[in-house]
């Protein structure tokens, strides 16, 4: 699933937390779960898959897979 992919689900929360998993691992996903959050409210936002991303770096010090 791919970020642009998100918002054509049916269920936001749910293709979010699939994205998370897919991009930073399911151990990372079950750790964090705030992560589908935060790439919802950057949707939500209109903010570029990039800054969603950096705000994650920034926050928790994650790299995508």
């Amino acid at each position: 699933m791919n970020y642009q992919q998100i918002m054509q689900q049916s269920d936001y929360e749910s293709a979010a937390r699939t994205y998370v998993v897919e991009k930073f691992g399911t151990p990372v996903a079950q750790t964090f779960p705030i992560l589908a959050s935060i790439v919802l409210r950057g949707i939500f936002a209109a903010k570029p898959e990039s800054m969603v991303l950096a705000e994650i770096l920034a926050g928790y010090s994650l790299k995508s897979l």
